[in-house]
């Protein structure tokens, strides 16, 4: 047997092999993407796709579809296709944390600097 037959089968068999293992990933990941669209129900923490966080009003699954509030008295209509993650609220603390670090700093920063707040270059906000 010649060194490039041993190779080139060799090669084949690698080929295959990534085929399958990435086939077998993908299916679950849908699969696992599925089931937790199935299972969304009213007051879920979600984020869509494009990266909008909201809580899940009401859902209609015969549709796929759902009322999300994204602020307080918006709501909006989305595919469920559209929810990229349910969002846990231990994922949010860590973000409250920092605003809070965030808010103190600044309070300082304002207490030295008695002047008054001035619009970024080129933006007018009258």
């Amino acid at each position: 047997m010649d060194i490039t037959m041993i190779l080139l089968a060799v090669f084949v068999l690698f080929m295959i092999w990534s085929i399958y293992s990435g086939t077998k990933r993908q299916k679950a990941q849908m699969q696992a993407t599925q089931t937790m669209q199935e299972n969304l129900r009213a007051g879920d923490e979600i984020m869509t796709r494009a990266g909008l966080y909201g809580t899940i009003v009401s859902t209609d699954h015969e549709n796929r579809k759902a009322l999300v509030e994204i602020a307080e008295g918006t709501i909006i209509t989305i595919s469920l296709d559209a929810v990229a993650t349910v969002v846990d609220v231990a994922e949010e603390e860590p973000v409250e944390a920092k605003e809070e670090a965030v808010e103190s700093t600044e309070s300082k920063d304002t207490a030295e600097d008695e002047s008054p707040e001035k619009p970024a270059k080129g933006y007018d906000l009258n």
